[in-house]
């Protein structure tokens, strides 16, 4: 069995600048050893926003920094990668567990807009009617 992964749970530093709370890497770490503790492996989703504005980078919603036809191809590219892994795996992902409020890989809470709303995040959006959307403060607290 594994699971989906979006990147910043495993390396938080990809994060954008000033948005990464020790609660946030207390959580991250709670997954990484639940997916240790119940022989789950986990496998790394590319990071949409790294790939596409570099690191560091400055936090900010996808209305009016990502929604431009550049970043839906990057999106296109990236879910026709992850979806070619999915196949040649040959077995599906469990779920795939994301970070609320990121504008691309929020699993149920998104920044959108300025202001935080209810759905994932424009990247885990293009998953949703196939697999599970898990966020990270959910699958921490087991």
């Amino acid at each position: 069995m594994y699971i989906l992964v979006s990147p910043c749970i495993l390396h938080p530093e990809l994060r954008a600048t000033g948005i990464t709370t020790d609660e946030d890497r207390e959580l991250f770490a709670k997954c990484i050893k639940r997916c240790r503790e119940e022989a789950i492996e986990i496998v790394e989703l590319p990071c949409p926003e790294t790939l596409f504005f570099g690191n560091p980078r400055e936090p900010g919603p996808y209305k009016g920094r990502m929604d431009s036809k550049e970043f839906e191809e990057t999106l296109d590219n990236l879910e026709r990668e992850v979806r070619n892994n999915i196949r040649e795996r040959n077995e599906k992902p469990a779920f795939i567990l994301g970070v609320n409020s990121s504008p691309t890989c929020g699993a149920t809470k998104t920044y959108y807009t300025e202001v935080k709303s209810d759905g994932p995040g424009v990247f885990l959006k293009r998953f949703r009617n196939e697999y599970r959307l898990i966020d990270v403060k959910d699958f921490a607290n087991y």
